[in-house]
């Protein structure tokens, strides 16, 4: 329903006041936040998998 909601919508966010242009940050910080979410993303999952991994194992279990 959401995404029937968004596509009925288009190209407008608010009613027909604001497009999706014009609400959009400019260029050089969609860039910075992608960059910032691929390095958190880059430091996050190797973090979650090895902790699935030592679950897994039994590894973290209490002594």
């Amino acid at each position: 329903m959401v995404l029937g909601w968004g596509i009925a919508q288009y190209p407008f966010l608010l009613g027909t006041h604001l497009t999706i242009a014009a609400a959009a940050a400019p260029a050089p910080t969609l860039w910075a936040l992608t960059i910032v979410a691929a390095a958190a993303l880059l430091a996050v999952i190797p973090a979650v998998a090895l902790l699935f991994i030592l679950q897994q194992r039994g590894d973290l279990d209490e002594a």
